[in-house]
């Protein structure tokens, strides 16, 4: 399920069930919009409707095996990692379109998106991450971290990807 949880009234705010969720989630504040990885052959999008989640929409991503992390790349794209048969997909949320395919290292994670048209892909297998080019989904670098890295962090101010190396028990600056 979602749980959406107001810190300051210390309560519930919103809960949507969901058949399947696994770990990718990200949010569109421009369409006020979740994506949510359901761990399977899908993405759910869900909006954010007066305080609370919609409907979901399911999206099935043909040829991704076990959707996990996700990411919006701006207005009605995004970009999955498929854990289990090793690729990157880049599709069109509205109609689940196949923009883009590519490979990845083993067991790709995470997903983010960095600055200058540009997405990380964490890769969980092989001890490393690796730099897109958001237009064609073609690998510009793979770069080695600690072992198992799964979430990051952009921070933008100093240019840096953050890795978390869960199996490292440290985090990777890129």
């Amino acid at each position: 399920y979602l749980l959406a949880y107001d810190e300051v009234r210390k309560q519930e705010r919103s809960r949507r069930e969901l058949k399947s969720l696994w770990y990718g989630l990200d949010y569109d504040p421009a369409q006020s919009t979740f994506l949510a990885a359901s761990g399977n052959d899908w993405v759910y999008e869900v909006p954010w409707v007066n305080g609370g989640f919609g409907e979901p929409r399911k999206i099935t991503i043909p040829g991704c095996e076990l959707t996990a992390g996700v990411a919006w790349l701006g207005v009605g794209n995004a970009v999955v990692a498929c854990n289990l048969n090793h690729r990157a997909i880049q599709f069109e949320v509205s109609t689940g379109k196949v923009l883009a395919t590519a490979e990845t290292g083993e067991y790709p994670y995470g997903v983010s998106v960095l600055p200058g048209h540009r997405v990380a892909v964490s890769n969980w297998g092989q001890s490393s991450v690796t730099i897109f080019d958001t237009s064609n989904l073609k690998p510009l670098a793979t770069i080695p971290v600690g072992s198992h890295p799964n979430v990051m962090l952009v921070l933008k101010q100093s240019q840096r990807l953050l890795v978390a190396c869960s199996d490292s028990d440290f985090i990777s600056v890129v």
